[in-house]
């Protein structure tokens, strides 16, 4: 503790005054051994600490992989993980590089200097050969080591060098396409001042000259100031003195506000033109480091009268709309807490004020508050009926929320944000159905704001505004007018993230965290890490000032920061101006002898500016004059006239959208001469079942939801691994949760039975008897998806067909079909050398072997029109075989349909002497194939 250290220091170093004789007492020996002892005891205590995290880091990698393979789950870094560990592995390793070789001879990466060591060593596994026997491979790294801004993704620059250093021929772009001359003029005087501008050894900068690509004139008629590069130094206080860092910060973002709307009035008048269009907004960038920077930007636009957008890299989920949208959720689950509901109506969402939600509590008969309580039940109710859009939706009905929000400052912002995560949670509540596993879902991803793909912020407005963009956003894109305000920000302190530990590559390249204590250590480590993060950001600013295509804006000069310039003048702007002479570890160190006074500082920029053919002045003083804007005359919108006739009959459709509708008449007749309608199928549900065990399939929950239950886990279970069955079944019933109080172990438990005995019943079919226990994964495909081309598919002739063959239809109410047929075959399997489609069916039919015998099946499968769906994933399948297979013959190759009604597949109920209850076999008939497949083309 500091009281500690604080005796410790009294202790041994003891102040006296003259000649005088420090005290001595007992006490002070004591507090001495005590300040040992507790030293002893802290270094004791890392010392455990560091060999903890060590025993952590050894067991981590092993545990996590079992974890998801007992799971069933990989994500893209096991992928690359599991081919390393495959190209490495010590007898089929070779033989897998030379396989790649030669189905990829030639292999082409760009952006390689975002690479990591994974990646590196799989393709020089792969394309690092020494074989003169094999054919020749090629592999070509594409990338610019100056752009490698993304460490914190773990891109490894130093992984590049390493690779660089390793190929046998280097090609260099020297033509830059993008820039006009003055740009490209400036940018290599600029980074050309320093032999060391990118601080490592091994990083150098090569002048580029103009590509042959034609670019539209830039006109300017606007002002004096025409040249391509703009240097704005910061002005000086009142007392002549550099400002103060905050000062200056705004200083800048108005200084490029206001030039910003000069610019655009000038393109008003026609004297600011691209080619013969004026400059617009949008192509004019405000480029920033932090949120911060853009959001001091974006209210120094918003002073002047001009609105922005923001492209950045930040989840929408660490937005303040995302604390109020969560806000609301809970008062939705908790619709009956008027606490929750009061504070859903003080956010900005819904907008109520102070007085108007103590008001409620004043209405002595509650009218108003039971109205908005009724109003979040209602909400409640829409949620658990409809789903969370359909509740929201709700709410922003009653409460005008989507008015409120683009009626407010930057309200198209937050209507964007609000409208992003109601879409994310309607996406997500096709896995978390449950509101309260919606709801920790929620919260979980706002505890954690990783900015994942889908997460990150979208612009909020496509109209004409300026852009304001972080450098890593912006890296890949290009702007006519760039406007950098606050790169003198930019210094060598490193970062620090609060973690034990310093972070650092050694001198072979290799990445590490050094715990090492030892003072030696621990500065020799710390001044790599800030040479690396230093070297970075001046790799940023020159990803930055590569944007412009025509114009930039850059801003420079001393601020004062505690009182001292010293930081201003370390900044890495400064470094590239006027570092040559001094070493990147003296400048980073910052001592006022190998900095340069600030009186040197602007001599050097101002001959700096001379190489860049720059104009060089003071940052333009506030005018205080708005931007204003044209009064646009709101357009008249009138729909186009179609130019062709689009028939009414093109959809894309599927089985269960034929059977929409369809009624059975009375008169319909099986093959059996049985009648075929569904109602006189149905089953006395009140019927006591006869005594059961707690996990027999028999008692698990019936309905749609349950045949979703049910399939979801055929669609994770490895046949061939009982161990997968448990995970699997507990997943399926995450995903589609059970009503009727039945516990969650007892469910998981029979759909775990379910899946032994569905698995290991024999199904007789003609190649031989088949256990799906004994299907391995190469012989089946889960769930296949079709799509059968339907020229003019007519119902009533669909319906003729059927019959003829004795598999009568319903009437069907579909309306004719040109366009697409679809659907997903619950699993295709290939056995004895032929193809099978097998359908899972959940139907409970009774509690009896007789309820589920071949002619009660084929009732059912008459009934609900299965035998249609059967020959039409027979199509499908014959189709696909059809343009796969060089040989294929359907008399030889096309096996038939499975039908398994799985509640009756218990080894019990199995007979060596009757047909198995609770399959149905349907063999293809060729002749109806073919009439099918007629009438789908016709």
């Amino acid at each position: 503790s500091g009281t500690q250290q604080k005796l410790r220091h009294s202790v041994l170093y003891p102040k006296t005054t003259g000649k005088k004789t420090p005290p001595a007492h007992p006490f002070f020996a004591l507090a001495e051994m005590l300040c040992q002892r507790a030293a002893e005891r802290q270094t004791r205590r890392q010392g455990a600490r560091l060999a903890l995290c060590r025993e952590f880091l050894d067991a981590l990698p092993e545990e996590l992989a079992a974890r998801k393979r007992r799971l069933r789950q990989v994500d893209f870094d096991d992928m690359l993980g599991n081919l390393e560990r495959a190209l490495f592995a010590a007898q089929s390793g070779a033989q897998l590089a030379a396989r790649l070789r030669r189905d990829y001879p030639v292999a082409l990466i760009d952006e390689f200097q975002d690479t990591d060591p994974l990646q590196a060593r799989i393709f020089e596994r792969i394309y690092a050969t020494e074989d003169s026997a094999e054919a020749p491979a090629t592999l070509f790294l594409v990338g610019d080591p100056k752009q490698a801004i993304f460490s914190f993704r773990m891109a490894d620059l130093h992984t590049y060098l390493a690779m660089r250093d390793k190929t046998h021929r280097r090609y260099t772009l020297d033509r830059n396409q993008r820039s006009a001359p003055g740009l490209l003029t400036g940018l290599n005087a600029l980074f050309s001042a320093n032999p060391r501008a990118f601080l490592l050894e091994d990083l150098e900068f090569r002048t580029a000259r103009r590509g042959e690509k034609p670019l539209p004139d830039f006109i300017d008629d606007s002002a004096p100031q025409k040249k391509s590069w703009q240097l704005w130094q910061l002005p000086t206080d009142e007392n002549g003195e550099p400002p103060e860092k905050k000062r200056a910060q705004k200083w800048a973002a108005r200084g490029t506000a206001e030039e910003i709307a000069r610019l655009l009035d000038a393109a008003r008048q026609g004297l600011l033109r691209k080619g013969d269009a004026p400059l617009t907004a949008r192509n004019m960038a405000v480029l920033v480091r932090t949120h911060a920077q853009g959001s001091l930007v974006r209210r120094a636009l918003a002073e002047v009268g001009l609105q922005a957008a923001e492209l950045t890299q930040s989840s929408v989920f660490a937005s303040e709309e995302a604390q109020e949208v969560n806000c609301l959720l809970h008062a939705l689950l908790l619709a009956q807490d008027a606490r929750r509901v009061k504070a859903a109506l003080a956010t900005t969402l819904l907008g109520w004020s102070a007085p108007e939600i103590a008001a409620l509590e004043e209405d002595a008969r509650h009218a108003e508050l039971d109205a908005v309580l009724r109003h979040f039940q209602e909400g409640r109710r829409l949620w658990r009926e409809k789903g969370i859009l359909a509740a929201l939706s709700f709410l922003a009905r009653q409460y005008a929320i989507h008015a409120r929000l683009l009626g407010r400052a930057k309200g198209e912002r937050w209507q964007t944000n609000v409208l992003h995560l109601f879409e994310l949670l309607h996406q997500a509540s096709r896995t978390a159905r449950e509101p309260e596993q919606l709801m920790r879902w929620f919260s979980a991803r706002i505890e954690e704001p990783s900015a994942d793909e889908a997460s990150l912020l979208r612009l909020e407005s496509e109209r004409d505004l300026v852009q304001i963009v972080t450098i890593h956003k912006a890296k890949g894109l290009e702007f006519d007018v760039v406007f950098c305000p606050f790169f003198w920000e930019e210094h060598g302190k490193p970062k620090n993230d609060g973690l034990p530990g310093c972070l650092y590559h050694d001198a072979d390249g290799n990445f590490v965290i050094d715990y090492r204590p030892d003072p030696e250590y621990q500065e020799a480590g710390k001044e790599r890490h800030a040479l690396e993060q230093a070297a970075e950001s001046v790799r940023l600013l020159y990803v930055a000032l590569t944007r412009p295509v025509y114009r930039c804006y850059l801003v420079w000069g001393a601020y004062k920061q505690r009182r001292s310039d010293r930081e201003s003048r370390q900044s890495l702007l400064n470094w590239l101006v006027a570092g040559e002479g001094c070493t990147p570890q003296e400048w980073l160190a910052g001592n006022d002898e190998t900095l340069p006074a600030s009186e040197r500082l602007a001599e050097r920029w101002q001959e700096r500016a001379r190489a860049m053919d720059a104009d060089c002045r003071e940052l333009p003083a506030p005018k205080g004059r708005p931007f204003a804007a044209d009064e646009k005359v709101a357009p008249q919108y009138a729909a186009l006239r179609a130019q062709r006739w689009l028939s009414p009959d093109w959809r894309m459709d599927s089985f269960s959208g034929l059977l929409r509708g369809a009624r059975w008449s009375g008169e319909e007749r099986d093959a059996d001469g049985n009648a075929a309608r569904a109602d006189e199928l149905a089953e006395d549900a009140s019927a006591d079942p006869p005594p059961l065990a707690a996990d027999d399939p028999l008692l698990f929950p019936r309905g749609g939801r349950a045949g979703d239950c049910i399939h979801a886990l055929f669609e994770r279970i490895d046949f061939t691994d009982a161990a997968s069955f448990m995970p699997a079944a507990i997943a399926a019933l995450q995903q589609h949760p059970q009503p009727g109080g039945l516990a969650p172990e007892r469910l998981a438990a029979m759909l775990c039975r379910l899946a032994r005995e569905v698995l290991s019943t024999p199904l007789p079919l003609p190649g031989g008897e088949l256990r799906l226990n004994q299907l391995p994964r190469p012989r089946r495909l889960t769930e296949f998806a079709f799509h059968l081309p339907a020229q003019k598919l007519d119902p009533a002739r669909l319906q003729s067909l059927m019959a003829a063959y004795g598999e009568p239809l319903p009437q069907l109410a579909a309306a004719p079909l040109s366009g697409y047929l679809k659907g997903y075959i619950d699993l295709v399997f290939t056995h004895a050398g032929r193809y099978y489609v097998l359908d899972w069916k959940s139907n409970h039919l009774g509690f009896h072997p007789e309820d589920y015998a071949l002619p009660a099946l084929k009732r059912v499968m008459t009934a609900h029109a299965y035998t249609l769906q059967a020959r039409l994933y027979l199509l499908a399948l014959h189709r696909y075989l059809k343009f796969r297979l060089p040989d294929y013959d359907p008399a030889r190759h096309l096996g038939g349909a499975c039908y398994l009604f799985l509640r009756a597949l218990k080894p019990e109920w199995q007979t060596p002497t009757s047909p198995p209850p609770g399959i149905v076999l349907l063999t293809p008939q060729w002749e109806q194939l073919q009439a099918l497949l007629e009438s789908v083309k016709k």
